[in-house]
């Protein structure tokens, strides 16, 4: 096996482990949480949407070459969307990722109740897409490392992975 399809395979578990907390807290925000934890789940949600869309989008940081990214696994032919996302991208850019001038003239405020589920749904939706366009050489490892996810032990055995 190549060094770089070798490379490619062992960053499955990290990709699924990912999306899996992106889905977790995805669905945690529904669960009526007490503060802090409401906000702390919203925060984890909004950070691994920001890795998903990175990674689907084939998005590279200015030093990305060693982002992981969907077309490492299924070329670049495939398109993602995210529309909701993208109404919010620039936004979480300024009030999550960093402590920026940009909050300060910032006139539109973050509820997420809407917005939330919505990114949910399309993250979901490009997870499944990219799921069914993976070659044999990669489903395999992405099934295994989903079925650890759901195994009966697992913390995240209720969640839809697939």
């Amino acid at each position: 096996m190549p060094e770089h399809e070798d490379r490619v395979l062992k960053a499955i578990h990290h990709v699924v482990h990912d999306y899996v907390n992106l889905v977790s807290a995805g669905t945690l925000i529904y669960q009526s949480l007490r503060p802090p934890l409401n906000s702390h789940v919203q925060y984890s949600f909004i950070v691994q949407c920001r890795k998903l869309a990175h990674f689907f989008l084939n998005h590279r940081a200015q030093s990305g070459h060693e982002d992981i990214l969907a077309s490492h696994f299924v070329g670049k032919k495939i398109k993602f969307g995210f529309k909701e996302w993208s109404k919010w991208d620039d936004h979480m850019d300024k009030h999550i990722f960093h402590l920026s001038y940009g909050r300060v003239k910032n006139t539109r405020p973050w509820t997420g109740y809407d917005a939330n589920r919505e990114m949910l749904e399309q993250f979901q939706a490009a997870w499944r897409l990219f799921l069914s366009k993976l070659p044999d050489k990669f489903k395999e490892e992405f099934d295994k490392e989903i079925a650890k996810k759901l195994h009966p032990e697992s913390e995240f055995r209720d969640l839809d992975l697939r």
